[in-house]
């Protein structure tokens, strides 16, 4: 697990760095009053995509981070310094460092799930029968044949699945419309 861990750490910081140099700018969620106190009651493990992974959400300040979260794990600066990932587990948030607010996020584990059920672990065969058919997919670059499908369609999800060997190996969540 800490190997898979290390390596989506690694590709993610590169997806980074390829979106940065393609001029791709990190997308700021702003957030009600009240949609940020109805977010931190959240206390499960759903994906809700383009929204939240368990109880990080888009938009999410580092004080509140820290308050619903606790100490991370460990933490990483990334893309020169214009971030800082936050590892919890199996869970991982991106925070911008000039707004200090989540931008992204990762699930590398199977104890998250979207409410159709799709978790890491998935059957690509039952993740395109849940979600229906990505908007795009490429092969990823690694050392082994992993997939990405990225899941744009109806409400804009931002939810990207890596397929490896025929399985879900991790997700990476984009707010609204965006998707890596």
């Amino acid at each position: 697990m800490k190997h898979i861990t290390s390596f989506a750490i690694v590709f993610f910081t590169a997806l980074l760095l390829a979106a940065c140099a393609g001029g791709g700018a990190f997308q700021t969620v702003r957030r009600s009053d009240q949609d940020v106190a109805r977010l931190m009651t959240a206390n499960d493990k759903l994906i809700v995509p383009g929204e939240r992974a368990g109880p990080i959400f888009f938009g999410m300040t580092e004080a509140q981070l820290y308050q619903k979260m606790g100490n991370p794990d460990r933490s990483n600066p990334a893309n020169n310094g214009a971030l800082i990932v936050y590892v919890w587990g199996d869970l991982v948030a991106s925070v911008q460092a000039s707004t200090h607010t989540v931008v992204q996020m990762q699930v590398m584990g199977p104890s998250y799930g979207t409410l159709e059920g799709v978790s890491t672990g998935t059957p690509e065969l039952a993740l395109k029968a849940k979600l229906g058919q990505p908007s795009w997919e490429v092969l990823a670059y690694t050392d082994r044949a992993t997939r990405k499908l990225c899941y744009h369609s109806g409400l804009n999800s931002g939810l990207t699945a890596y397929v490896d060997e025929g399985r879900v190996s991790w997700f990476m969540l984009f707010p609204r419309g965006l998707c890596g």
